[in-house]
């Protein structure tokens, strides 16, 4: 036997470890209510490279009479990873809700509502604090893993480089969907044509194949316990602005119910819009008529958003 060749033994045991088994899972379960994309590409901001991330998952509920085509689009961007040893979070108290909800990511028209003279963000308006899952739970900016010292045979807690590298992978992942649709994607409506209402939620989601652990002093006690989801908190300099980000963190047994929080979410805000259809509409028509009366720029993020 050549001992320089791995067998099939080996291939099952290497491919097992790896998050490969994993990442067919989750596209497994998603595909179910999700066009699921393997392998989708962005462009690094840092190294101006094309990256990937393992999966997106789409999903489009359509209006059916209330506004012009469109609809709530829903976007999770998915890094998958078969930790073999536990990843512990350190949270903190939640957020204020009306603060936890600057961290939620969409994008589309409109994103910004004409009220008393002055824009709001939509995000405020609706308000999405009142039932978005980011303003419920704890956060967390802190988190470790386990390294063994093979010379004093000890375990060590540390930052990985590879869980570091993903969670900056989703702010860079998110960042560039955001780009692109102000970009390339979104164009003032032409002559007689209608704008449509069209708003697409981006949820950065990280599932873990081992354990998720959370660790909190009581008593001046170390208390650690086993969790199914926790919110890890991002903040990346990418041009010079500030991209801050919430990534839901969770077990792979508990991507279905993590699955009908979105739903429930994008359930939601569809019957917020509907309520709200008239200052939506006026809003829209209000921001076209500025995107009219301006210069045409390298992006629409600026003035399609209060940013």
């Amino acid at each position: 036997m050549d001992v320089n060749k791995i067998t099939k033994a080996e291939i099952k045991e290497a491919i097992s470890r790896s998050g490969y088994l994993i990442e067919r899972r989750v596209s497994t379960v998603l595909s179910s209510n999700y066009f699921v994309r393997p392998n989708h590409t962005y462009l690094d901001p840092i190294s101006e490279k094309t990256r990937e991330i393992d999966l997106k998952a789409d999903s489009t509920l359509m209006w059916t009479e209330e506004f012009y085509l469109g609809g709530i689009h829903c976007s999770i961007i998915c890094e998958c990873e078969n930790n073999t040893q536990p990843i512990i979070f350190f949270p903190f108290k939640p957020l204020m809700p009306i603060a936890a909800s600057s961290f939620i990511k969409c994008l589309g028209m409109p994103m910004k509502i004409w009220k008393d003279n002055n824009y709001e963000d939509i995000v405020t308006y609706l308000p999405f604090h009142k039932f978005h899952h980011y303003c419920k739970g704890n956060c967390t900016t802190q988190y470790c893993s386990f390294i063994k010292r093979k010379d004093k045979g000890k375990w060590f807690a540390t930052h990985l480089e590879e869980q570091h590298d993903t969670f900056n992978s989703l702010v860079y992942s998110g960042e560039y969907e955001i780009d692109e649709f102000y970009k390339d994607y979104w164009q003032p409506p032409e002559k007689d044509e209608k704008e449509p209402v069209l708003i697409q939620l981006i949820y950065p989601l990280v599932v873990l194949g081992g354990d998720l652990m959370e660790a909190y002093v009581r008593k001046r006690q170390l208390v650690i316990k086993k969790v199914k989801h926790t919110q890890y908190i991002n903040k990346l300099y990418i041009s010079g602005r500030e991209a801050g980000y919430i990534i839901d963190v969770i077990t792979e047994d508990y991507l279905n119910e993590y699955v009908k929080i979105i739903e429930y979410e994008v359930e939601k805000l569809k019957n917020l819009v509907r309520r709200h259809r008239r200052i939506i509409q006026l809003s829209i028509d209000r921001i076209i008529e500025d995107v009219k009366n301006s210069e045409k720029p390298d992006s629409y993020r600026k003035l399609l958003t209060t940013e």
